[in-house]
C-alpha cells in the first residue's frame, strides 16, 4: 500500500483493499495515508469522500463536524448568516450538500448511473436508507469487474427508483423559481450551475420543496425570499468549508 495513486480506478482498488481490513482503526489509518500520498485532486477527493461515507460515519458524522466547526468560530469571525432564525434552514442546506457530495461516490464507482440519473435522486436515496446505500456501494467496490458489481448497481438503481418525490409534478415550478433568483442579479459568478445546485437543495429535502411550493402559491416575492435565504446559507456553508480547508 505504499505507491502513489494517480487515477480514480486506482483509488477504488485502494478502498476495496481498505474495506477488507477487520479493524476500524486500521481502515481509518490506511485511508488517511492513501489520501496523503495522492497528489491528483480527483482520486484524492474520491478517497476522502469514500472515507467519510463508508468508514467514518457518513451523514451524521459530517453534520457533527459542521456543528463543531460553527461552535469553534470566534464571534467576530462567524459567518454572518448563522443566526437563530436561519439555523434550521442552514442545517437543511448543509445536510443536502453533504448528501450530494457523498452520493457522488456512487457515480465514480458505477459510471453508468450518470445516464439519465440526476444527482439529487441519488442523494435522496442515500438520505432515505444510508445503511443500504453503503452496503451496495461497498459491494460494488469490492466486486468490481464481477457479477456482484452488476448486481450491486442494479440494486442501487432499484433503491433510487423505489421512491417517487411527492412534489415531482411540480418540479418545473421549483426549478424555475431557483433560476429566477439569478436573472440579472449578479449574485453568482456561475448562475447556471448554482441554479441547478439550488434546485437540488430543495429536491433533496421534501419539507423544503413543499415550503417553496407554498411560497410560490403565496406570491413571487415569498418564493424569491426563500430561494435568496437558501442561497445565502449555501454561500455561508462554502465560506465555512474554505475556513476548514485553510485551518
Amino acid at each position: 500500500m505504499g505507491e502513489y495513486l494517480k487515477t480514480v480506478d486506482e483509488a477504488i482498488d485502494a478502498i476495496a483493499e481498505i474495506l477488507e481490513l477487520p479493524e476500524q482503526r486500521d481502515r481509518i489509518i490506511q485511508c488517511t495515508i492513501r489520501i496523503m500520498m495522492c497528489l491528483n485532486p480527483e482520486p484524492r477527493e474520491f478517497l476522502a469522500d469514500s472515507q467519510a461515507l463508508l468508514i467514518e460515519g457518513g451523514l451524521e458524522a459530517l453534520a457533527k463536524k459542521r456543528r463543531d466547526m460553527i461552535e469553534s468560530l470566534e464571534e467576530e469571525t462567524a459567518v454572518a448568516v448563522l443566526n437563530d432564525e436561519e439555523d434550521d434552514l442552514f442545517e437543511s442546506v448543509g445536510s443536502a450538500v453533504d448528501a450530494l457530495r457523498l452520493s457522488d461516490v456512487a457515480f465514480r464507482v458505477f459510471p453508468q448511473l450518470r445516464r439519465g440519473l440526476d444527482p439529487w435522486r441519488l442523494a435522496r436515496a442515500l438520505r432515505r436508507d444510508e445503511r443500504r446505500f453503503d452496503e451496495l456501494l461497498s459491494q460494488g467496490i469490492r466486486r468490481r469487474g464481477g457479477e456482484g458489481y452488476h448486481q450491486a448497481q442494479q440494486a442501487l438503481e432499484r433503491l433510487v427508483s423505489s421512491e417517487r418525490p411527492p412534489w415531482v409534478e411540480e418540479a418545473a415550478r421549483i426549478r424555475e423559481a431557483c433560476r429566477a433568483l439569478f436573472d440579472g442579479t449578479g449574485v453568482s459568478d456561475t448562475p447556471v450551475s448554482d441554479s441547478e445546485l439550488l434546485f437540488s437543495l430543495f429536491a433533496v429535502n421534501d419539507d423544503r420543496a413543499a415550503e417553496l411550493l407554498a411560497a410560490l402559491d403565496a406570491g413571487g416575492e415569498s418564493a424569491r425570499d426563500l430561494t435568496r435565504r437558501t442561497f445565502e446559507c449555501l454561500t455561508a456553508l462554502r465560506e465555512l468549508q474554505e475556513r476548514d480547508k485553510a485551518a
